[in-house]
């Protein structure tokens, strides 16, 4: 039986006792047959499926950082007694999930400048 981890042996007949990766699998190593399903490749199964690109992303103070698609939001919040003005971005060829804060000066570099003011 292969179900992405070896298996070690067959305890039960309904049983079967898998080799867990250690130490940090802190969960009992037998399982009920029925709680078991023989491995499937994913590449054979989901062939048609299209592995979206992600542009390039740009070196920003030493970070990798992605090209800016477009400011959302603005903010200024208080850090030290200081206001920060910070913008929510989206990047190019990212989910909304990745949308993220910047301050002005980590964004004057690679976003339009008349979207910041």
């Amino acid at each position: 039986m292969q179900a992405g981890l070896p298996e070690a042996d067959r305890g039960a007949p309904v049983a079967y006792r898998l080799q867990l990766p250690p130490p940090g699998w802190r969960i009992h190593d037998v399982f009920a047959q029925h709680r078991l399903k023989p491995y499937v490749d994913g590449a054979a199964t989901f062939v048609s499926r299209r592995n979206p690109t992600i542009p390039e992303a740009v070196v920003v103070d030493g970070q990798r950082e992605a090209h800016v698609d477009r400011i959302l939001a603005r903010r200024v919040r208080i850090s030290r007694g200081k206001e920060i003005e910070e913008w929510k971005v989206r990047w190019t060829g990212y989910s909304k999930a990745h949308d993220s804060w910047r301050t002005r000066d980590k964004l004057e570099r690679g976003a339009p400048l008349q979207q910041l003011r």
